[in-house]
């Protein structure tokens, strides 16, 4: 069967064809002149696409090959199969040929592909077009070996449009003239080894039937054991022994004649055996040491000397790596060990047992004893690993001191030395001296460290939470235990700090911020790390604080008696702020004709001589305090404050007002407080709990710097402060 795809390379089909569901079958009937029928189908199923198949109104795409073919036996035969395209079609590479025959069908035959299946014996077909042709077909060709009537039906198909068959009868006829056998090619020499399978082709021409009779150096073979094929084209020796070595050849025969192929020579190749294994030596250091091996099997034989597994090569140390005998040289205790050989050849290998050289001379050590590390009262071990020839001898020895045994120590005179309840005193490096009669041989040094358990950080004392004002400095410090050297990492919201021009310490146990900001603002913690593993503190939160600013002071004011007076004080500064407003220096307090004394606003009605005087206010909040200029409540009648009617030139300017930057909080030891003031002035810590009556805490003087420290030994759970010039 041939299968043949029609292409259309221009869309012509008419709508209605193009979009209706249908069946068509055409059935040509043969032309006149012929005697086969020609089969023409297109199918077009209801899912068909637009375009997916070629106009066919008035196609005639038909074979043009005859229904009947003739020949002669012994005649060369060549005739063409083709079929004309019409319609637009043309030839693709997907179309293909089929060739059937009753039951028998063969393969698709794509372009360029050949059968014999349903031909006469001796002829073949071959499918053979050009891409894109109005023609597709084949050639049916050779040279026929049989008479007779050989029907077959060709069949071309292009996959989706088409499919066309025709009929054709081959008609071919004469005689052979029978043949006598030759020889075409004789059977070749084989080389297995023993045990596999030996196989032996002639190949021969004649008039069939041909009948074959293997034979071993003349003699028939018969079927049976490892012997099968004796009588065919093929020879076959299975599990091939010794035995089966020799020249196999074929006498080919038919009804004229005879024929004899060459002999073939089998090889049976027997593995490799040792008949004497290779002997252990003793050799004095220095010496060499002769290893030898005798083997049997078949040749050629190869060697391959290992020691320790490890293969060979020849060289200064080693002669005859791959002989039978191999020569170690100018042996040294590095040389000592086992020796084996493999012996190899095309059926297989073998290998020998070990041969041990024992090389005699000094003790090699092969296990040095290593540094070890114990604490005080624990115990521990050195040991040493050696080889040599003979009774060793052990000498343990901490310096240039021979050791004997003691309360505390065993072991002195042997391979393993043990060193019990430790003190420092047995710190030091120890080593032994190995010996034979052929000589000694000493260790290294192994240093013994006597010292506490290694221990990994522990955090002691974490950083304390801080709240302070802005642009003051502010230094985190942790404790930690451990095994030294300690490291620090200071982190800031688990961020890594990196030093800066304000910042320094950030790998140090104390970490410094200078001229804080609000930035600085957040949690803070150091991870502690050493060989051991690491500790991270608890987390200290810094506060940055804004103190107090005076943004507008109290304005003076010019009462009437009677009348009322009211003083503002606008100001920023970190909450809560706290107010106190004061009349000559004299806290004033709500009540009588006074209210808002802690407020904003200080309000004074139904006003007196005696209201008329210097108003001021201080705010205060967790990290300092600010004082407003003084505002003046002129009443008639009512004198002035004395300092208001000096003369100017006799005031003196008083020191800067004091300013609390820092507020430490140190648990039930109480607070510490720092800030700033004027160099060398002293001022005193005063401290309330309600805002109302302020308590004397100390005395305290600003350094050359006018910077000051006062403590409040008072832990109280709320407590203001402020600080004022002395007297």
């Amino acid at each position: 069967m041939i299968l043949f795809r029609f292409q259309t390379p221009a869309l012509l089909l008419a709508a209605g064809l193009q979009l209706l569901p249908l069946l068509r079958n055409i059935v040509t009937a043969p032309a006149a002149t012929s005697s086969f029928a020609i089969i023409l189908r297109w199918t077009i199923g209801s899912s068909a696409a637009l375009g997916a198949v070629d106009a066919v109104s008035g196609a005639t795409s038909a074979f043009t090959t005859p229904s009947t073919f003739n020949g002669t036996v012994g005649t060369p035969f060549s005739n063409n199969v083709t079929v004309s395209i019409s319609g637009g079609n043309q030839a693709a590479n997907n179309d293909y040929f089929i060739l059937s025959s009753g039951a028998t069908t063969s393969p698709l035959l794509y372009n360029g592909q050949s059968t014999t299946l349903t031909l006469p014996p001796g002829l073949t077909f071959k499918s053979s077009w050009v891409d894109g042709a109005s023609t597709i077909g084949g050639v049916i060709y050779g040279t026929p070996t049989a008479a007779g009537s050989f029907p077959t039906a060709v069949t071309v198909v292009s996959p989706g449009n088409a499919q066309l068959s025709q009929n054709i009868t081959i008609s071919i006829t004469g005689s052979v003239t029978p043949a006598a056998p030759a020889i075409t090619s004789s059977p070749a020499a084989a080389t297995v080894a023993a045990g596999q399978t030996a196989i032996f082709t002639v190949t021969a021409s004649g008039t069939a039937p041909l009948a074959y009779y293997w034979m071993k150096g003349g003699t028939p073979l018969a079927n049976g054991g490892n012997v099968s094929g004796a009588n065919s084209a093929t020879l076959t020796l299975t599990s091939v022994l010794a035995t089966n070595a020799g020249n196999y050849s074929v006498t080919v025969s038919n009804s004229v004649g005879t024929a004899t192929s060459a002999a073939a020579a089998l090889t049976v190749i027997i593995p490799p055996a040792i008949t004497s294994q290779p002997a252990g030596l003793s050799v004095t250091n220095g010496g060499s040491a002769p290893f030898a091996v005798t083997a049997s099997g078949g040749t050629p034989l190869t060697y391959r000397w290992l020691k320790g597994g490890i293969g060979l090569t020849n060289g200064i140390k080693y002669s005859g790596a791959n002989s039978s005998l191999l020569t170690v040289a100018a042996l040294t205790a590095a040389d000592a060990g086992n020796y084996s050989v493999i012996i190899t050849n095309l059926a297989g290998s073998v290998t020998s047992t070990n041969a041990a050289l024992t090389v005699l001379g000094p003790p090699v050590i092969t296990t040095q004893p290593t540094n070890q590390t114990g604490a005080p009262g624990s115990s521990l071990v050195l040991a040493v690993a050696a080889t040599g020839s003979g009774t060793l001898g052990y000498q343990w020895y901490k310096g240039t001191n021979a050791l004997t045994e003691s309360w505390n120590r065993s072991g002195s005179a042997s391979n393993i030395l043990t060193l019990s309840a430790l003190t420092t005193n047995d710190a030091g490096g120890y080593s032994v001296v190995v010996t034979n009669i052929y000589g000694r041989t000493a260790s290294s040094n192994a240093l013994i460290t006597v010292e506490y358990p290694a221990t990994p950080p522990l955090i002691v004392t974490p950083p304390v939470s801080r709240t302070v004002a802005l642009n003051s400095t502010v230094v985190l410090t942790v404790t930690a235990s451990g095994t030294g050297p300690l490291a620090y990492q200071w982190l800031q919201k688990g961020g890594k700090i990196v030093n800066s021009a304000t910042i320094s310490g950030s790998t140090l146990s104390s970490l410094t911020l200078s001229n804080v900001t609000t930035k600085n603002s957040g949690s803070y913690s150091v991870i502690v790390t050493n060989l051991y593993g690491k500790a991270t503190s608890a987390v200290a939160t810094v506060s940055v604080l804004a103190p107090p600013l005076i943004v507008k002071s109290p304005a003076s004011i010019t009462g009437q008696i009677g009348g009322s007076a009211t003083f503002t004080v606008k100001a920023k500064g970190a909450a809560p702020l706290h107010y106190q407003w004061f009349r000559n220096s004299i806290p004033l307090a709500n009540g009588g004709n006074i209210s808002g004394a802690t407020l904003t606003t200080l309000k004074i009605s139904a006003l007196t001589v005696g209201d008329a005087g210097v108003y001021s206010v201080t705010i205060t909040n967790l990290v300092g305090s600010a004082t407003s200029a003084n505002a003046i409540l002129t009443l008639p009648g009512a004198a002035l404050p004395i300092s208001v009617h000096l003369p100017l030139t006799s005031l003196t300017a008083p020191p800067a007002p004091p300013v609390i930057s820092e507020i430490h909080y140190n648990g039930v030891s109480g607070v510490t407080l720092r800030g700033t003031g004027a160099a060398g002035a002293v001022y005193i810590l005063q401290a309330t709990s309600e805002l109302t009556d302020w308590s004397d805490i100390g005395t305290n003087s600003a350094d050359a710097n006018g910077q000051w420290q006062a403590t409040d030994t008072n832990a109280a759970p709320c407590r203001f402060y402020r600080m004022k010039l002395a007297p």
